[in-house]
């Protein structure tokens, strides 16, 4: 592609010390560019371990909230999903209960509990004969109810939570609102031996704002109390009733003589500026009638804590996991870590002392049976804010942790490469609570605040995490092979797009000095080099750049309509090879830009979040800070992962010397931007677009490309 009296881009990796370029043949300005254009592929330090075993993709748009297993290993998750034709303008979401095999590879059933309106599954419980018992919220004025259900319609305030009991095949066999008039919402549900459900959740028609249900068998009213409630519900052997949930004081959240914790925290925690209202955690433990309060406490320190995750073991432990912003929560001596590490966050965009968030990280508490002492307690987390949302408890009373790591220090983690260090985690904590085992970063599973934790029945864990569920192994033997991202934006990939250009990273993945393929004057680029060869569904991925912890290659065109991609890679050793795999989703498109910097960008006195490009101003040159545009000027920002276009483009093949217009639209709905031209980048590997584009009011955009929006949503491009 010609850019008036500039450059002419071709194709071939440069190695520059430590990042990878397509090497740009300029007139002018050659050794700035060589550093700025197009930066693929990143290289990381060696040393990784990983014991990520199985990837399953769900079907698009899908968010799991609950992940259980059964005594023969199969999968029960239940979530959300983006409802393809809304019935409404509130229909945002859909709820869904599934079962899967064991190993996930086939669906039993997947059974939509929705209406006109947003439904969300928070929690469910799984009955000894495979049914499923779940709450959670509903706007829908046509949730499907049944006749026999407690409360048939949807409550005056439009906002109930509700029961459902799916059988073991898939069917509604009960299913009510339940909260009347008041807003409420299920978040939590536990079943006993008799098939009775332990609701409990909001309510916004009592004094602490939660409630606890009881439902018989039959869908029969056992009891209801506010007396406590919350976020969670668990059932100890004998049948008492454990709750743990958030509220500000000074709400009434009943205290007990002897408990842990009775004098509630204050209501507002200390900010940079202000005071802002704080969330404590509480747990209560009621008796089997649910008219009894056996204890009840607070577990919280001076600022804000919140339990996004709870268990009660057989002896009536209550187990606590969350993230928290106290630095002075609660923790024992020979916790396994004592002190708060997380530093203070990046200033916003635009800096707002008072609305800047304090820095937060993960704990673990353990509560005796009685609410009277802890038993342990522990920070756990990094020097960046980290967060804990799911945990389970094996047969000895171990801790498997569930949550999002941002940290590269994360406790557990031992020579992780560096574009793999920031995603979803597991890890587990000793049953005192005073050693951790290595922790495994789940690669290309999304960090969510909604990660869901199950162990299997040889108590190997199952993730759910955003779309995707991940099995892990922590303690079998180190896979070479870490992750893999997109090779523009370095994001984590668990789906992969045709054509696109990603990086594979991990420790001793190849042998030897780093090594780049030539490009071919003619044919394709070669499907290995120096040893190292990948394949999707047995189709050769061409080989673009291989080191000892990183190797470069482009997805093929040929996984176009597949749903799943099965990626091996063979490593060589000394006198022989290795093959490593790993599952992926294969979707259409999910388009991103070659980025070169991201996060707090600072240029003079302006400090914004986002992404700066590799884009060329009008004149050819590289856009910079200290090279803006002129704004309303054309600018070239290029980008990969549009899929497959027409005419067809093929796997490893370089572009030819005219460029090809994009038959995709791009489109952009905010008006920052508007477009001149799209076309493929001659000289470079098929698959690579360049997009020409006017910025006329600022320099903060994005686009879609054929209705799919960038990765990449905040494109900064420095202009004056």
């Amino acid at each position: 592609m010609e850019i008036p009296g500039y450059i002419d881009v071709r194709s071939y990796a440069l190695v520059c010390e430590q990042v990878t370029f397509l090497r740009v043949r300029a007139s002018q300005e050659y050794r700035y560019m060589r550093r700025l254009m197009l930066a693929l592929l990143l290289l990381a330090a060696c040393c990784g371990a990983a014991r990520l075993q199985t990837i399953i993709p769900l079907p698009g748009g899908t968010v799991v909230t609950v992940l259980k297993l059964d005594s023969a290993g199969n999968i029960y998750v239940g979530g959300s999903f983006r409802p393809a034709s809304p019935r409404s303008q509130f229909d945002l979401t859909d709820a869904f209960v599934a079962k899967l095999s064991s190993d996930g590879s086939q669906t039993f059933f997947r059974t939509v509990l929705a209406g006109v309106s947003a439904d969300q599954v928070n929690d469910i419980v799984v009955g000894a004969d495979g049914s499923i018992y779940a709450t959670g919220t509903t706007s829908s004025n046509d949730f499907p109810s049944t006749a026999s259900g407690l409360q048939p319609a949807l409550g005056s305030s439009g906002a109930n939570a509700f029961y459902v009991h799916v059988d073991a095949k898939g069917a509604i066999a009960y299913a009510t609102f339940l909260g009347g008039d008041a807003a409420t919402a299920g978040l939590g549900i536990a079943a006993d031996t008799s098939g009775a459900v332990y609701i409990t959740g909001r309510d916004s028609g009592t004094n602490i704002g939660a409630f606890v249900s009881k439902v018989d068998a039959a869908g029969r009213l056992a009891f209801h109390t506010a007396v406590t409630g919350g976020n969670h519900v668990a059932l100890d052997a004998a049948g008492n009733i454990f709750v743990a949930g958030t509220v500000v004081p000074p709400s009434l959240v009943p205290v007990t003589t002897g408990a842990f914790q009775t004098k509630a925290p204050l209501p507002n925690c200390p900010n940079s500026s202000r005071d802002l209202p704080c969330n404590h955690q509480y747990v209560s433990k009621l008796d089997p009638t649910g008219k009894q309060l056996l204890y009840s406490t607070f577990v919280a320190g001076g600022r804000e804590e919140g339990p996004m995750a709870f268990a009660v073991d057989a002896q009536g432990n209550a187990y606590l996991a969350g993230s928290t912003t106290s630095t002075d929560y609660p923790v024992t001596a020979g916790a396994y870590q004592a002190q708060f590490l997380a530093g203070p966050l990046p200033q916003p965009v635009v800096a707002v002392p008072q609305s800047t968030p304090d820095p937060a990280t993960g704990y673990v508490s353990k509560l005796n049976p009685t609410g009277s002492s802890l038993i342990f307690s522990t920070y756990l987390g990094g020097s960046v804010g980290d967060s804990i949302s799911s945990l389970a408890l094996d047969a000895a009373d171990n801790v498997y942790l569930a949550g999002a790591a941002y940290s590269e220090d994360f406790p557990g983690l031992a020579g992780v490469p560096d574009r793999c260090t920031s995603g979803g985690f597991v890890t587990r904590l000793s049953a005192d609570g005073s050693s951790l085992s290595e922790t495994q970063l789940t690669y290309g599973v999304p960090a969510s605040s909604t990660a869901a934790l199950a162990l299997d029945p040889a108590g190997k864990p199952w993730i759910g995490q955003g779309g995707t569920l991940a099995r892990v192994d922590l303690f079998a033997p180190s896979y070479r092979f870490a992750c893999a991202t997109d090779a523009a934006d370095f994001a984590l990939l668990g789906q992969v797009v045709p054509g696109q250009l990603i990086a594979l990273f991990g420790v001793n993945i190849g042998l030897g000095q780093p090594a780049a393929a030539n490009p071919p004057s003619n044919g394709s680029f070669p499907p290995a080099l120096k040893g190292v060869s990948v394949t999707f569904n047995g189709v050769a991925a061409p080989a673009l750049y291989v080191s000892p912890s990183q190797v470069n290659v482009q997805v093929p065109f040929e996984l176009a309509g597949q749903a799943t991609a099965h990626m091996e890679i063979t490593m060589p050793l000394s006198f022989t090879s290795t093959v490593e795999t790993r599952d992926f989703g294969v979707v259409d498109r999910a388009p991103s830009v070659f980025v070169l910097e991201s996060g707090v960008l600072r240029c003079g006195t302006q400090t914004v979040v986002g992404q700066h490009p590799a884009a060329l101003n009008a004149d050819g040159t590289g856009n910079s800070c200290g090279n803006p545009a002129v704004r309303g000027s054309t600018v070239t920002v290029f980008f990969q992962s549009a899929g497959v276009t027409s005419p067809a483009q093929s796997t490893g093949a370089v572009s030819g010397p005219a460029a090809q217009a994009l038959n995709l639209q791009l489109s952009n709905t905010d008006g920052t931007a508007r477009f001149v031209s799209v076309g493929s980048v001659p000289g470079t590997i098929s698959g690579v677009w360049a997009a020409q584009l006017q910025i006329p009011n600022g320099f903060t955009t994005t686009f879609s490309v054929a209705g799919v929006p960038l990765r990449d949503s905040s494109l900064i491009i420095w202009s004056k």
